[in-house]
């Protein structure tokens, strides 16, 4: 059975350490999931050498939101790259897209629009963690899996 492609993008940058842990924690569960494959974007840390740009771009772009078979994309936190990465799945790709956002956060008109004109992307909002969603994340998931089978 080929595993379904799927990338978790977010905004990091302004983010408090403890949507970090929670995002890479969600995405560790993904992971353990043996039907599908969580695509993983360039996280610079203390130990390597910061990822130069175009090394991102290459990365985030063309090798997970290029190649992913849905994406899960949290509005939590503000961040161009994300936009850039909803964009190129949504529009260029169509490709099966789960929006989600903690209640309270400001999140742009732009991706709530987004949901109003393409019937493949959803959005959901969290209390108090991404965990809350996953078992609606994970029925939507496997829609797209037997699509593709």
């Amino acid at each position: 059975m080929e595993k379904l492609k799927v990338y978790v993008g977010c905004g990091l940058t302004h983010a408090p350490q403890e949507y970090r842990l929670m995002i890479a924690s969600f995405k560790e569960r993904l992971a353990k999931e043996s039907w599908l494959q969580v695509l993983e974007f360039v996280t610079p840390n203390s130990v390597l050498p910061k990822p130069d740009a175009h090394h991102i771009y290459l990365n985030d772009i063309h090798e997970c939101v290029g190649t992913a078979d849905a994406m899960i994309g949290d509005l939590t936190y503000p961040s161009t790259g994300l936009g850039w990465e909803l964009g190129t799945a949504i529009e260029k790709r169509g490709i099966r897209t789960l929006l989600s956002f903690q209640k309270g956060a400001l999140v742009s008109h732009l991706p709530i629009g987004a949901v109003q004109a393409n019937e493949h992307v959803t959005l959901h909002s969290w209390e108090s963690s991404l965990e809350e969603l996953y078992d609606d994340f994970l029925n939507e998931l496997r829609s797209v899996h037997r699509v593709q089978q």
